[in-house]
């Protein structure tokens, strides 16, 4: 009968030990699924971050495209407007009552054109414009102004 009780007494030390073991490893696994809960809300409020910065950067995108489509039409109306006036110079070269008439309608409507481009251009260089024209100063103080 004594070695009835030696062999209870192993089989509670046993099971005493296999609890601490379960309990431990039961300790441990909370701690491991804790620290992925973090990690996966770390990476959801990420990714939501994430679509919110694309969805600005894809706004931005947008807004650019239209602004070159419009500077695109702004510079195929100027080359349209300097081609028709070579063409027309090329017209009157041996008239020229008819350059200065040509010469006097520019004058007329180089504030108007100024006005224009000084509107639609950016004051401030770092926003990737240049400084509004001055209509009547020359672009290059060395050389006359063509148009008068």
């Amino acid at each position: 009968m004594f070695g009835i009780f030696q062999r209870l007494d192993r089989l509670e030390r046993a099971f005493t030990s296999l609890r601490s073991e379960v309990r431990a490893n039961r300790d441990a696994t909370t701690e491991s699924l804790a620290r992925i809960e973090r990690a996966v809300r770390a990476d959801v409020i990420l990714a939501a971050a994430s679509a919110r910065n694309e969805e600005a950067i894809m706004a931005d995108l947008s807004e650019m495209r239209t602004e070159v489509e419009q500077t695109g039409d702004v510079v195929d109306s100027a080359v349209a407007l300097i081609t028709s006036m070579a063409d027309r110079l090329d017209d009157i070269a041996d008239d020229p009552a008819e350059v200065r008439a040509l010469a006097e309608e520019l004058r007329a409507s180089k504030q108007e054109l100024a006005d224009a481009v000084a509107a639609n251009t950016p004051a401030d260089p770092g926003d990737g414009g240049t400084e509004p024209v001055d209509p009547e100063q020359p672009t290059d103080p060395t050389e006359p102004d063509p148009i008068g």
